[in-house]
């Protein structure tokens, strides 16, 4: 993991746009992304009611801030080109802007 928070980029994003869109261009190109983007930490979030037991927590993975912001465009890009090509079937409705799960039932 990156150990970077969110808020480094909001405000540094002028500076960091040109590099970032290098990487990540050469990473859509190459098809590969550097390994510590794949990885995350799992960890415990307290819901409510007794701390003692493990059925009030839910786990949170925290990704890679380069990763997240990565697979973001990626996610957009598919999005865009299933759309153009029309590859996405009409009962596709997870990972799509204005589609929610209750859609298909």
């Amino acid at each position: 993991m990156d150990k970077l928070l969110p808020e480094f980029f909001h405000e540094s994003i002028a500076i960091l746009l040109p590099y970032l869109k290098m990487l990540f261009n050469k990473c859509f190109t190459l098809g590969v992304i550097p390994k510590q983007w794949a990885v995350g930490v799992t960890q415990p979030l307290f819901k409510s009611g007794n701390k003692d037991e493990v059925g009030n927590y839910r786990r949170i993975t925290l990704l890679s801030v380069f990763g997240n912001f990565f697979l973001a465009i990626l996610g957009k890009r598919l999005n865009n080109w299933g759309q153009a090509e029309e590859k996405l079937v009409e009962s596709q409705m997870g990972f799509r802007k204005g589609y929610g799960v209750l859609d298909n039932l």
